[in-house]
């Protein structure tokens, strides 16, 4: 059963495949155009409103909640420089002094007494600016005020309560908002605290009162910016307006539903958040000012946020038709940029079928564009790669080529069967030198000429180079020094014959024998992170950067140094034709100073 239905599966796949491409690419694009383009974007337009809509609520709603806090966190520090100004005149040990006996003063000592403490509550003023009269009062009644008039605190509806309520917190702060009957003193802000005697901590010798102006407050949220219609309350602890936009509202009592919900989210221990759809259409977030146990109130109407979603589904709308349009406008652009190219292709490679090139099909019956350009291009692949492939094999015979030629120029087989009876004939007459050199001449000649295989150990390369050396020692007599050191663990690795020769020669040529008085060389070879190097370094004439580039490119002038370059050259890309580009000869060198060539290559063993 389930090799039948696999079948099926099969062949409906197939027959689908197949009708799919009867239709022309025109109109396959038209239908791929709707069901990729246009009827997702309709669904993305409709479900991109829902989700803004959404997120509009949720984000006024955490914006106004942040707006809310920092609005708390600003008033707080507020109430907290005014409990320092507090703290100021409470410690002072002359109101400290003068509150302990100033009952029992007479009237000229009570008025030194009250200008001295008027100065001290002036010179603490410049800790705040923004209480407008500090009262100090004994606990029998007397005022020391700044104002030349009566003060406040005996000209507001609750100042019997206030004094009550100071006395009753023991000398912690107590705050109070009034609605009083003078008009100047509408919107009162009343900061009170008892005042301890520090000698024994628990008698209060007097009360301190400061009269603060709610104007200073509204200049702290005034820029707060919450929507069209919004509206933001400071209320007290018995939610009476503290601070509204409107000031007729101070004093009055806030909404007493957004009241009980804002109890009801206190008493789970949060001191923040917000509450949508109260009274009156809104959403609102509050927080709590810690320092007085009050609440910032921000409501935002329903009708505000409703007109960003209106403003969003009109985007919306407009988005969905132009990206509707632009899906057509790109599926004439598209249509008309595939069908064009192909058929001008097409035609092209039509004409290089009728050609002496080779024909190649490729398993293709559908009857769509895109199966002629298939052939087409495979069989144009087919031809590049060929093309490539035979470049590849004339440049390496081309680089065979050149080293096959040098090898010729110097090193030809008649030499070297002339140069052992040469040899044969100074070992008859005893001239060690002569069969010494010629011994070193042939040695060299049959490695160079190819007998042997093309790779040898580096052992048997040092063993070439010696007898190289050998030869030259006896045209430099005594001018050149040669050292060769090598570690005896890499001796028994490969290397690419006939690669150290050119280099010493260089040396020799370029290096040392325009060089005046001795000179040397040192051969030296070693393992290095896995790889072999084998360093060249003589102390001759050295070369400029123009000279090092020349030499690796064989475009030395005159015939000996001719030889030289092109070996070096040769040696070069046998390295990277061998072992890959990242092998060969790097070359260091400082005029009249040195000149150093490094073989880098890797480990065969």
């Amino acid at each position: 059963m389930l090799k039948f239905l696999r079948g099926a599966v099969a062949v409906a796949d197939k027959t689908i495949i197949k009708a799919t491409r009867a239709l022309s690419l025109k109109l396959r694009l038209i239908l791929l155009v709707f069901i990729m383009s246009i009827a997702p974007i309709g669904l993305i337009g409709v479900t991109a409103y829902k989700k803004a809509d959404a997120d509009i609520v949720n984000k006024t709603s955490l914006s106004s909640l942040q707006i809310v806090r920092q609005m708390s966190l600003t008033i707080n520090a507020k109430l907290s420089s005014w409990k320092q100004y507090g703290d100021i005149i409470a410690v002072s040990e002359d109101a400290q002094s003068i509150l302990k006996n100033y009952d029992g003063m007479d009237d000229a000592n009570k008025y030194l007494s009250s200008k001295k403490l008027v100065r001290i509550m002036k010179e603490a003023l410049k800790v705040t600016l923004d209480i407008q009269e500090p009262v100090l009062m004994s606990n029998g009644g007397g005022v020391i005020s700044m104002s030349d008039s009566s003060s406040f605190i005996n000209n507001i509806a609750g100042a019997d309560e206030i004094k009550k309520n100071t006395k009753d917190a023991d000398g912690r702060y107590v705050w109070f908002t009034d609605d009083v009957a003078k008009k100047e003193y509408k919107g009162l802000i009343v900061l009170s605290r008892g005042i301890k005697d520090l000698g024994t901590f628990n008698d209060t010798i007097g009360s301190l009162f400061l009269r603060v102006d709610s104007n200073y407050l509204y200049n702290l949220y005034n820029n707060a910016n919450l929507g069209t219609g919004s509206k933001v309350y400071l209320l007290d602890s018995k939610y009476m307006v503290v601070l509204s936009g409107d000031k007729n509202e101070v004093g009055s009592r806030f909404t007493d539903s957004t009241s009980r919900s804002i109890d009801k989210i206190y008493k789970t221990g949060s001191t923040s958040g917000t509450i949508k759809n109260v009274e009156g259409g809104y959403l609102a977030a509050f927080s709590v000012v810690p320092e007085s146990g009050w609440t910032v109130v921000a409501l935002i109407p329903n009708e505000y946020m409703n007109s960003l979603s209106n403003d969003i589904k009109h985007i919306v709308i407009q988005v969905v038709l132009i990206c509707i349009l632009i899906s057509i406008l790109i599926f004439m652009v598209v249509y008309r940029s595939i069908t064009f190219p192909l058929w001008e292709l097409i035609r092209s490679m039509r004409d290089l079928k009728k050609g002496s090139l080779k024909s190649g099909k490729l398993l293709d019956d559908s009857r769509d564009e895109v199966a002629e350009v298939t052939a087409s291009y495979n069989l144009m692949i087919d031809e590049l790669n060929q093309q490539i492939e035979n470049i590849k094999a004339k440049e390496q015979q081309r680089t065979l080529a050149e080293f096959k030629a040098l090898q010729a120029q110097i090193n030809p087989h008649f030499i070297a069967n002339t140069l052992n009876n040469v040899a044969w004939m100074a070992k008859m007459q005893k001239a060690d030198n002569i069969e010494s050199v010629v011994t070193s001449m042939i040695k060299l000649l049959n490695s160079s000429m190819g007998r042997g295989p093309d790779i040898i150990t580096i052992e048997e390369e040092i063993e070439n180079i010696k007898s190289y050396i050998n030869i030259q020692e006896y045209k430099y007599i005594k001018k050149i020094g040669v050292n060769i050191d090598f570690d005896a663990e890499i001796l028994k690795y490969k290397i690419l014959k006939f690669i150290l020769q050119p280099i010493v020669e260089n040396s020799m040529i370029h290096g040392l024998g325009p060089k005046q008085g001795q000179g040397f060389i040192t051969i030296k070879g070693y393992a290095d992170d896995g790889d072999i190097s084998i360093i060249v370094e003589d102390n001759g004439v050295g070369m400029t950067q123009n000279e090092m580039d020349l030499l690796l490119k064989g475009e030395e002038n005159g015939s000996r140094e001719r030889f030289s370059s092109i070996g070096l050259r040769n040696v070069n890309e046998r390295i990277r034709l061998a072992y890959g580009e990242k092998y060969g000869l790097h070359i260091k060198s400082q005029k009249d100073v040195f000149t150093s060539v490094e073989i880098r290559i890797p480990i065969i063993i």
